[in-house]
């Protein structure tokens, strides 16, 4: 799993320089998204004793249009690194559609109460390969991408990232980016599961939790769902 993580990210990586990341903007329901993206989170939170909070504030903008998956990207390494980087206390999600003259765009920000980050590590922020001093990164692995693969994907979205933290009391990652108002979503159209009863998946995951949450998202669409554990 961690394995095919960093492939990804470093595929992620090379094509976003290489220019050949183009956005798929679409219409969807912000709160679905949110939920649907951070449930993982909120479950890996908990096991750890930590408290999981999801805020979504639409503005009047249920339906917004950017790239969804590239949104849900971006706020799972942002809530991964909240959740991976807390022992004690919290990790708040918040995404808010906030409208000026008319015209919308999402602010997010994830804190948490975790390790905070010191000036000189601030430095290392948003840069390949980069994590705080060795000590903390023996404890804590990862590929040092996630942050950096956020920024830019920010950046090609039209927003930014920004962060503000104190050693031993937080972090707070804060993300913004322009939206256009999406179409209203049909209820009918948006929760029908019609189109997905009957169809037969295959959900590969080698975390449990993550299993049984994309097992239940299919079955309430009424698919049939087979499991089966990562071969990595």
């Amino acid at each position: 799993s961690s394995l095919l993580s960093m492939l990804n990210d470093l595929l992620d990586l090379s094509k976003i320089e290489a220019r050949a990341v183009e956005l798929h903007n679409e219409d969807f329901d912000l709160k679905d998204c949110a939920m649907l993206t951070l449930a993982p989170f909120k479950a890996s939170a908990e096991e750890k004793g930590l408290t999981f909070r999801v805020l979504v504030e639409d503005g009047g903008f249920p339906s917004i249009n950017t790239d969804r998956g590239r949104l849900a990207q971006i706020v799972s390494k942002l809530a991964a690194n909240a959740v991976k980087f807390t022992e004690e206390g919290s990790s708040d999600v918040r995404l808010a559609v906030r409208a000026k003259d008319d015209v919308p765009a999402l602010f997010v920000s994830v804190r948490d109460t975790g390790i905070g980050i010191s000036g000189v590590d601030q430095q290392k922020l948003f840069k390949h390969f980069a994590q705080v001093d060795s000590v903390l990164s023996r404890k804590y692995s990862g590929t040092g991408l996630g942050l950096a693969i956020s920024k830019q994907l920010a950046e090609l979205m039209g927003g930014s990232i920004g962060v503000d933290t104190l050693v031993g009391q937080g972090t707070t990652f804060s993300f913004t980016a322009p939206l256009v108002a999406g179409k209203q979503l049909d209820p009918q159209i948006a929760d029908d599961p019609v189109r997905l009863a009957g169809v037969r998946l295959l959900v590969v995951e080698d975390n449990e939790t993550n299993l049984d949450i994309l097992k239940n998202h299919g079955l309430s669409w009424g698919m049939t769902v087979d499991t089966a554990p990562s071969a990595l």
